[in-house]
């Protein structure tokens, strides 16, 4: 069988929920079938030792942060002066059968401009973008025309759920989309949910994992946690870093709650905090899938999340969790505390969920989007 070859691009290897996703199709793509490339912006992220041991899985950086003054004009080229075309020709593969674009922003727009004329092009879209021009705030792209331009380019732009589809529809006219889950290996989940339970057993633990981000919504999830109260103790748990690290951290001083609210940090394993969980909250102002949300699901933690398109679609009309707006979070928290009988309802129905997104069936429909033109 004759081999084809698979190129992926991407900015780094942070933690993210694409980058996790990235990592699981890497670990789980039919290495008989497709020979796979990894092209990294730059080289940099907690993830990247993991990614750096998937077995045949060539990578190649462009940015190498410890090359000093060479990687920082190489970056100031890559990103302001130069076309993309001319970027594209200089520091990336240009023999591919496939070449896809695994996040949005800059590499959409580099591979967008790929002079690979052989080339199936896919772009991957993680986010919803519907009202959410990040990448024209950043620069990446001059305005949304040029941005929808980009998406025009390739073959097929694959969403991590249908409302993220059905927003990138509305906001670009982009009728060349599929939708595709991120593949979830809940061997793995469960696997790392065997260490040591890391939360108190006599208190009600709530549990929330993502970036800290504005986006994210932690602020709001620490002000609607100072309003709950049980005879038992409330704990909160939010595992992670990012640049909303120090002002979550002096909310919760200010509320006077170190003592009931912990950030945890970036953790390699945070499946332990998920074991541990009687709630699991997802507090984001803006979410394209939410892979925590599953992953929760996946050991039973009946899950509380505010609207955004991925979570709606995970949880339903209030089917397999609670969906609300910000103003109502504290109050859906505070009717879980208050009833253990509805907690063991939601969980059964997690779980009964998170069975829809077994890994085969994800990995089936990924490997059929690899299937050359």
């Amino acid at each position: 069988m004759e081999m084809t070859d698979v190129t992926f691009f991407t900015e780094s290897f942070r933690i993210g929920g694409a980058e996790k996703a990235l990592l699981t199709l890497l670990r789980n793509i039919d290495k008989k079938r497709f020979n796979v490339h990894v092209i990294c912006i730059c080289r940099t992220g907690e993830l990247l030792d993991q990614y750096l041991s998937v077995p045949d899985i060539d990578i190649h950086f462009i940015l190498d942060p410890q090359k000093g003054l060479v990687n920082s004009l190489k970056s100031k080229f890559l990103y302001k002066i130069l076309p993309p075309r001319l970027s594209y020709r200089l520091w990336c593969r240009t023999h591919s059968d496939i070449e896809i674009a695994f996040c949005e922003g800059f590499t959409t727009r580099l591979l967008s401009r790929s002079t690979n004329s052989k080339a199936k092009r896919l772009a991957w879209v993680h986010t919803d973008l519907a009202g959410n021009d990040w990448p024209v705030r950043q620069r990446i792209f001059r305005d949304r025309p040029q941005e929808a331009k980009a998406y025009s380019k390739f073959n097929t732009v694959v969403c991590v759920s249908e409302n993220v589809r059905q927003g990138l529809v509305n906001e670009f006219g982009t009728k060349h989309s599929i939708t595709a889950y991120n593949p979830i290996d809940t061997e793995e989940i469960r696997r790392g949910c065997k260490s040591a339970r890391p939360l108190p057993a006599d208190a009600i633990n709530i549990v929330s994992i993502g970036r800290l981000e504005w986006l994210k919504g932690y602020d709001v999830l620490i002000d609607a946690f100072r309003h709950l109260k049980s005879e038992r103790r409330i704990l909160l748990h939010i595992v992670g870093d990012g640049s909303e690290y120090e002002a979550l951290k002096r909310q919760i001083d200010t509320y006077g709650a170190a003592d009931r609210i912990f950030l945890h940090g970036m953790q390699h394993n945070p499946y332990p905090y998920l074991n541990g969980a009687d709630i699991y909250v997802c507090p984001s102002r803006k979410e394209g899938f939410n892979i925590a949300i599953i992953e929760a699901m996946t050991v039973a933690v009946p899950v509380v999340a505010t609207h955004s398109a991925g979570p709606q679609e995970i949880i339903g009309d209030n089917e397999y969790g609670i969906i609300c707006d910000e103003a109502a979070l504290s109050e859906k928290i505070q009717y879980l505390i208050d009833h253990e009988s509805e907690r063991k309802r939601l969980s059964e129905k997690a779980a009964a969920r998170a069975g829809h997104f077994v890994l085969v069936r994800s990995m089936s429909i990924i490997h059929r989007l690899f299937e050359p033109t």
